[in-house]
């Protein structure tokens, strides 16, 4: 049986995701957008899925993100860094990254860059509540900011 731990020591990058999960793949294209190459445990298809996420379930919700073999947390934590512009120091911390951080070009955070690394069109965000909910996890609430 596979162990948190071994599998989260094995790479720089780890998110254990579920394959239906939206924002699982929104944090997946953000960390990518850095040049980084996360390792993806989609737990609904992996044979010890329901163990791991026991293991994680007193830790963090999905997406679970490990950088360096450390808990970063969820979609919440892992925006919360890039806003703050943390994120592409911590990878490159991990040794996910090899780049200067200046030369590192990122996309804005907002409904529109959503849509696109989410693969969504805004009207199918909009309908989703998937915009709402990334504003759940900037905290923002205030939708005025964003025009579509």
């Amino acid at each position: 049986m596979a162990t948190l731990e071994s599998l989260v020591g094995q790479n720089p990058v780890v998110i254990f995701s579920k394959s239906s999960c939206c924002i699982c793949h929104s944090i997946k294209q953000l960390i990518c957008s850095f040049g980084a190459n996360p390792i993806i445990y989609k737990l609904n298809e992996h044979p010890d899925g329901q163990q791991i996420e026991r293991e994680l379930g007193r830790r963090s919700s999905l997406p679970a993100v490990f950088i360096g073999q450390e808990l970063v947390g969820s979609a919440r934590e892992v925006t919360s860094l890039h806003v703050r512009g943390q994120l592409a120091q911590k990878l490159i911390d991990a040794g996910a990254i090899w780049e200067d951080i200046s030369s590192i070009s990122v996309p804005n955070v907002g409904p529109d860059s959503f849509c696109k690394l989410s693969g969504l069109s805004a009207n199918t965000a909009k309908s989703q509540l998937v915009v709402p909910h990334l504003m759940d996890f900037l905290q923002l609430g205030d939708f005025s900011l964003f025009s579509f």
